[in-house]
């Protein structure tokens, strides 16, 4: 078994605002959006 990577909760909080609201895809400059795309549905655009 391996840890996860630590994401900021602020960005789960994003991410999980987005995701009730309907959103399939975000576009940001942070990357821990990437960490929280591979165990979401949401979709991440890294700019």
């Amino acid at each position: 078994m391996t840890a996860g990577r630590s994401v900021n909760a602020l960005d789960v909080l994003i991410a999980g605002i987005a995701i009730v609201n309907g959103a399939e895809k975000i576009a940001t400059g942070d990357k821990d959006f990437i960490e929280i795309s591979k165990v979401s549905e949401l979709k991440t655009l890294v700019y």
